[in-house]
């Protein structure tokens, strides 16, 4: 039996478990596409075939797939019900706060754990001392899966047993970071308009690295090298007014963004790094 199984192997779930292994622990691995499960063999995984052999081979089930709804799909298999009790599965997919309230019942009800978390950065943290992922649900269920779950960021930060918090938290801080991009993107603009090199606004008034990165991504005009892409920030902000339309939340400020990646998608500008929303800025 391995120590933690992780259904989705995209650019996250493949990077969090290649952490796990590099970290000594022993993965089951499954994804739809079994390509992607073979690439990490190497790393010393195990291949669950279906979501059944996954669920069964560890006490642990770690999720990272494209959505709740798809989550529930997949455990609501005829094989893979009976395998959920006393299982803790760790929710790290994106979602609501919502969402993450409903998995709790139905995963309780089905006899297993839950936890909610929330991952705030990308693959590239993941392992990292900067990484940061917050984690919620019952702290008996966090204390008997952290000692595996740690090594994923040097800043994993339990919430509370409040379900929802990870995902409020983590909407929070999505909600800052967008209203910050469209700061700098204003502030780029004044430099391109006023003669000064977007160079020089990285050796001065940037005050973080994406900043910099955003700059220098605008500068050599290199957007089809993402580091998060337009889409996956948008599917973000779908996300944050989701949540603010269910508790009847004030969302003028996320309506003039989600205006601007609107305006990027039907320019075709989706997959190219977040700083092609200068051009829409433009």
């Amino acid at each position: 039996m391995s120590e933690i199984s992780v259904l989705g192997l995209g650019s996250m779930g493949s990077t969090l478990a290649r952490t796990l292994l590099s970290a000594g622990h022993a993965v089951t691995v499954w994804n739809r596409s079994q390509q992607k499960t073979e690439l990490l063999v190497a790393d010393g995984a195990e291949i669950g075939v279906t979501v059944a052999d996954a669920v069964e081979a560890s006490p642990v089930i770690l999720v990272c797939i494209d959505n709740y709804t798809t989550t529930r799909k997949i455990f609501s298999s005829v094989e893979v019900l009976p395998l959920l009790a006393d299982r803790i599965v760790v929710q790290m997919s994106s979602g609501t706060p919502r969402e993450a309230v409903a998995d709790e019942k139905w995963f309780v009800e089905k006899g297993a754990g839950y936890l909610d978390a929330a991952i705030l950065g990308s693959p590239k943290a993941i392992g990292t001392e900067t990484g940061q992922i917050l984690i919620a649900g019952s702290e008996k269920l966090w204390q008997e899966c952290n000692t595996v779950l740690e090594c994923l960021a040097g800043n994993f930060q339990y919430t509370g047993n409040k379900i929802d918090s990870a995902k409020v938290l983590d909407l929070a801080w999505l909600s800052q970071r967008l209203g910050y991009f469209m700061g700098v993107f204003q502030g780029l603009l004044l430099c391109e308009a006023g003669g000064v090199g977007l160079d020089v606004f990285s050796a001065t008034v940037a005050v973080d690295a994406r900043a910099s990165m955003m700059a220098n991504t605008i500068q050599t005009n290199s957007f089809t090298d993402p580091v998060n892409t337009v889409k996956v920030w948008k599917e973000a902000l779908h996300h944050i007014q989701k949540h603010a339309n269910d508790i009847g939340s004030n969302s003028e400020v996320l309506d003039f963004i989600a205006d601007k990646f609107q305006r990027a998608q039907s320019a075709g500008y989706e997959e190219e790094d977040l700083a092609a929303l200068i051009k829409i800025f433009r």
